[in-house]
């Protein structure tokens, strides 16, 4: 049968069908709310809002075999607009596995009328399949990281810090200030800032209330460096605890402003881990560049700096570097573009919860 998005009668059928394929404790088998948030319909071209933007493959029985999760997305090239959608969780029962579900959902997206299709967190099973079906594959997203020097000796992390790390010790923070409530007007006015040649999500109010302040699970918290009511610059973070061993870190998702902004408020996160206990604090994303993160003392974090292990629930015993794949479906979208495609981890389902309960 030909795959279909999820209407709202099916939700029920589908949560058995993750628990049933991925385990009982997988995070959308244990909260509805966290799958009717992350496919959105609403946010996916095409959908109807009622709709889930997940496409299900069923069998002659009409049993779900397959599912293929699609994060709507709005993308922005200079300033021109796209439709896209992020692909994630799919996932093939075991014998619609062998009889090639897993293509016929990815090519089932190709006609779902976007303009372009984004993943991160490639299955190693499918390392061959989307360079073949016309992806851009971008082996690693840059990371930066700052370790605690006050909390060095930690097992989790001492093997990676180094001598330049100790020789650097966190600088007095600049100020900056935690605001709650929704984004609005002073964010929009920020955002519009951005560098004229911006390829990447649209990051509008829609968007970050959306994904940071509505979320079902995460408490995202936001800094902003401000002058007068006018925003300098802007970053969301949550901490996140390191299961089983212990200890915390700071995950930073988002940064944003000027140069000296960005500065600043690495700078305030350098000190929060020193303050506040954590391990560490990082940031995973393909902007801004080298000379902010540095100027902060911080340090790349990817396969070829010693890196940390990245994934903390549960702790993963190396790090696992993200890569990210991208798709035009316009002529509009030159495939050459998405060399210059910024992307940040949590813009897909890359900052999520791994299982509750």
């Amino acid at each position: 049968m030909k795959p279909a998005l999820c209407g709202p009668e099916e939700v029920d059928e589908l949560i058995d069908f993750i628990a049933s394929t991925w385990g009982p404790n997988h995070a959308l088998a244990r909260s509805r709310a966290l799958l009717t948030w992350q496919f959105d319909g609403a946010r996916l071209k095409g959908a109807r809002p009622s709709d889930l933007a997940v496409l299900l493959l069923r069998d002659e029985a009409r049993r779900i075999v397959a599912m293929q999760g699609l994060i709507g997305a709005r993308v922005m090239r200079s300033e021109e607009s796209f439709d896209g959608a992020w692909l994630c969780n799919l996932m093939a029962a075991e014998g619609a596995r062998a009889a090639g579900a897993g293509m016929t959902m990815l090519k089932a997206v190709t006609d779902l009328g976007l303009d372009v299709l984004m993943t991160a967190g490639i299955n190693p099973a499918l390392y061959r399949v989307y360079p073949a079906m016309g992806f851009m594959v971008r082996p690693e997203m840059d990371r930066w990281a700052w370790l605690s020097r006050s909390r060095a000796n930690s097992p989790i992390i001492s093997a990676f810090v180094g001598a330049d790390d100790r020789e650097r010790p966190a600088r007095p923070a600049d100020y900056s200030e935690d605001i709650d409530g929704p984004f609005g007007e002073p964010w929009d006015r920020l955002w519009s800032t951005r560098p004229s040649d911006y390829f990447g999500i649209h990051r509008d109010t829609g968007y970050l209330n959306w994904r940071y302040r509505n979320h079902p699970i995460f408490d995202y918290r936001a800094l902003v460096v401000r002058e007068g009511e006018k925003w300098r610059g802007l970053a969301i973070y949550r901490m996140e605890d390191i299961l089983p061993e212990g200890g915390s870190a700071l995950r930073v998702v988002e940064l944003h402003g000027d140069e000296r902004a960005m500065v600043s408020l690495l700078r305030v996160f350098a000190q929060k881990v020193e303050d506040e206990g954590h391990l560490l604090v990082d940031f995973v994303g393909d902007r801004p560049g080298a000379e902010i993160f540095a100027r902060a003392g911080w340090r790349r974090a990817t396969s070829d700096h010693h890196p940390p292990p990245n994934l903390f629930q549960p702790l993963a015993p190396a790090y696992r570097p993200l890569n990210s794949a991208y798709k035009t479906l316009t002529t509009r979208l030159p495939k050459s573009a998405f060399a210059d495609f910024t992307a940040v981890r949590a813009d897909s389902d890359q900052d999520r919860p791994n299982a509750i309960g």
